[in-house]
């Protein structure tokens, strides 16, 4: 259910599969290829192809052997068959076994000399028992298995076979087959150990407090908040003097299983609502949903479910007589975000005149003593 604009305002189109609500190629193609997959037959389509494609993007492992892995996907390694099919080779046979057609899923898992490899280990003995169609048949097993680090061991493994095969067609030194998997477990190792050691820690984001307005301002805090359990929602409102003093606050419930985006839109337009009915002109609305806050900002017509809350909201803007708008996270919105939650005890909203609700205070409290610290 999309909330109606309280003004008499035309139908608007938008594109849902995408953010601003605007069509993009990139979106079309992506709709097209999720439906084309939806009409294929449930056993023609054991395998949704991306995952698979995704995990090896997401592998730890060399960027040179994820690249390895795609083309041994795609079937573009340069095996004996691709390159009979090319007529560059006079047969298709493997020149390990000389009995079999090398294909990208012979040359790493079937030739009986690479089978022995995989048999001595032991996470592998499950998968031996399969009978894979293709090497990305086989490489989804392993991705199923869910073992730790088992498809890094596979890539690492397989990009070391693919060498030493290469390495022995042109007669050159390569290690022993029994080396390959000591081999495989030193290179893991290695490289996980200089990957973590080099992972740049991620900064902790500031701790942000409230900050009053100008002397001649207001501030309006507002927040949404969801309740999925009962298909409802939660508007909070809380408006402030420059010394941090409560002019009022409000807590309504809004029905219907609305979207963050749309719930936070809802809060934004019932803050600025009531910063008019209790008779604020000069106001900062603040709130801690960015996108809402440059949706506010902006002045092209906004296409998404929520932008006719939006251009409501702005229309009432206008009649204010000095406003400001601003973007703070949520630390610095605790009070408005503790009275959307509270909306869940409301049957329909509350108000408060220059006070919060008694089992918030503390809260609000919060704010003042980070302003006595300042």
């Amino acid at each position: 259910m999309i909330p109606l604009s309280g003004r008499q305002q035309e139908d608007r189109l938008y594109w849902f599969d995408t953010q601003n609500g605007k069509y993009s190629v990139r979106s079309g193609y992506k709709l097209l290829c999720k439906d084309a997959r939806a009409h294929i037959p449930e056993s023609s389509r054991q395998w949704d192809p991306d995952p698979l494609w995704k995990r090896i993007w997401r592998a730890r492992v060399p960027a040179k052997i994820k690249t390895f892995l795609w083309r041994a996907c795609h079937d573009s390694l340069p095996t004996k068959s691709g390159l009979f099919k090319r007529q560059v080779t006079s047969n298709p046979f493997c020149d390990t076994c000389r009995e079999q057609s090398e294909d990208s899923l012979h040359a790493l898992w079937n030739c009986p000399a690479v089978s022995q490899v995989w048999s001595l280990a032991p996470e592998f003995s499950d998968l031996q028992k399969l009978a894979p169609m293709s090497l990305s048949d086989l490489m989804r097993q392993v991705i199923q298995s869910n073992s730790n680090l088992l498809f890094e061991k596979f890539a690492i493994t397989s990009w070391l076979l693919w060498h030493k095969r290469n390495q022995d067609r042109l007669r050159l030194p390569s290690d022993p087959h029994s080396q390959i998997l000591p081999r495989a477990h030193a290179l893991l190792s290695e490289y996980l150990a200089v990957t973590t050691e080099n992972k740049p820690q991620k900064p902790q984001p500031p701790q942000v407090r409230w900050k009053p307005p100008s002397s001649n301002l207001f501030k309006v805090n507002f927040d949404g908040a969801i309740f999925r359990d009962s298909n409802t929602g939660g508007l909070g409102v809380v408006i402030r003097d420059n010394t941090g003093m409560v002019i009022a606050t409000l807590s309504q419930k809004v029905t219907g299983n609305h979207t963050v985006e749309m719930i936070e839109a809802l809060a934004a337009r019932r803050a600025i609502r009531f910063a008019m009915e209790v008779g604020v002109t000069n106001a900062e609305f603040e709130g801690d949903a960015e996108t809402v806050i440059r949706d506010l900002c902006r002045t092209d017509p906004i296409y998404t479910p929520y932008g006719l809350v939006i251009e409501d909201a702005k229309v009432m803007l206008a009649e204010i007589q000095n406003f400001s708008l601003s973007h703070t996270r949520r630390s610095g919105n605790s009070v408005a975000h503790a009275l959307a939650r509270r909306a869940s005890k409301c049957n329909s909203y509350l108000v408060w005149m220059e006070e919060v609700p008694p089992d918030i205070t503390h809260v609000l409290l919060n704010d003042l003593s980070a302003l006595a610290v300042e």
